[in-house]
């Protein structure tokens, strides 16, 4: 007879539990989501990251070289943080590659494209040290 009880025992709980399984199925999708998305997040910072360390290695180094096409080089540097056309009228685009997530304490690189969507200039800028 105990057995038969502990069976109705743990039906019961299977029972209930899964009810509030049920209710909640929402709410619980919602922060899988969340945290998929966060994932996602991290992994396109440390892309972000390694792409703007390349860049300043390869200016470094005297390997960016004028003229590169800016396909081409979004496909070598990945995405800028920024991007803004000079003027309204031209097609002259300048980017910002710098640290994804800070502002201030972070080296820089401007890079200037003209018309032709060629790389004609750019410019480094150390950060700061704090102080």
């Amino acid at each position: 007879m105990t057995v038969f009880k502990f069976f109705l025992l743990i039906n019961f709980i299977f029972l209930f539990s899964g009810c509030a399984l049920f209710t909640k199925a929402p709410q619980l999708l919602t922060l899988k989501r969340l945290g998929d998305s966060q994932k996602l997040m991290e992994g396109d910072i440390e892309k972000k990251k390694k792409n703007l360390a390349k860049l300043i290695n390869d200016i470094r180094a005297d390997k960016l070289k004028k003229g590169i096409a800016y396909n081409r080089f979004i496909r070598l540097y990945g995405e800028p943080v920024l991007e803004k056309s000079i003027s309204k009228d031209s097609k002259e685009k300048r980017l910002l590659y710098r640290h994804p997530i800070k502002y201030f304490d972070t080296d820089k690189v401007y890079l200037y494209f003209n018309q032709e969507a060629k790389l004609i200039a750019w410019e480094y800028v150390k950060a700061e040290p704090k102080k």
